[in-house]
């Protein structure tokens, strides 16, 4: 299963996922229990692959962090983020040019994977679509598949882009949000976000996402169309077994 309960006794502690790297929710009274934070460590440390991926509540984070120290587990980098959440109700701003949102299509997965390298350049300082075009093609199609990928079409055509990478019965979590460079500052971003969380405000759902606490721009959009932090967010890449992380790590903003 993907999902794990964390237990003590016959006491429910938590659960624990490993579907899309590691995260985890807590009781409010174990959220910094250092015995809590060992046992995910435990499980984490566990994992057969060489890097992985560790998120959540940034005090959390640190604490599973701290407890993989003695598991032969490193930290090769950890982004400093901001979780925001979306208000019940919003209106979308015009953006100051026309601007269409559509779910994308099946045609639309060349420009998809385009412009999601295009992003990762930007944020990672690394093409991850070219590091495994496989895996984000298959990624992409069933998002896709299940109308969970948004566009932003101008004149100039496609200029944003958006993934609804989860949905719960409470709140769509939103990722690899991008507008393409010869397109911004047009209000296309802010448009388009609005957009997508009114649509999830129809379906009764909030929109959440995170995003690193440096990128002052896009926080700034979030902000403009009502998306409000919830608290400091923690994205590691940790690794396994290795006296220092893979080279490539270093190029990681």
């Amino acid at each position: 299963p993907a999902v794990f309960a964390i237990v003590s006794g016959e006491t429910v502690l938590g659960a624990t996922s490993a579907l899309r790297g590691f995260s985890w929710l807590l009781a409010p009274d174990h959220r910094l229990d250092a015995d809590v934070h060992a046992a995910l460590a435990s499980f984490v440390a566990a994992r057969g692959s060489e890097t992985d991926v560790v998120v959540g509540p940034a005090d959390e984070v640190a604490g599973v962090l701290a407890a993989l120290a003695s598991r032969n587990v490193a930290v090769a980098e950890v982004r400093e983020q901001v979780m925001m959440v979306s208000p019940g109700t919003i209106a979308p701003p015009a953006p100051r040019r026309p601007q269409t949102i559509r779910t994308a299509g099946m045609s639309d997965l060349r420009w998809l994977l385009e412009a999601h390298a295009g992003m990762c350049r930007e944020d990672l300082g690394v093409d991850q679509v070219a590091r495994n075009r496989s895996g984000y093609e298959a990624y992409f199609r069933e998002l896709i598949a299940s109308g969970r990928v948004w566009i932003g079409e101008a004149a100039e055509g496609r200029v944003f882009k958006a993934e609804v990478a989860l949905r719960t019965p409470r709140a769509w979590l939103v990722e690899g949000v991008y507008t393409v460079p010869e397109a911004r500052r047009a209000g296309f971003a802010r448009h388009a976000m609005a957009t997508i969380a009114a649509e999830a405000a129809r379906h009764g759902r909030l929109a959440c996402l995170y995003v690193h606490r440096k990128n002052v721009a896009a926080i700034a959009v979030y902000r403009a169309v009502g998306f409000e932090d919830v608290c400091p967010w923690s994205t590691a890449i940790v690794v396994r077994g290795r006296a220092a992380p893979p080279r490539w790590f270093s190029r990681c903003a």
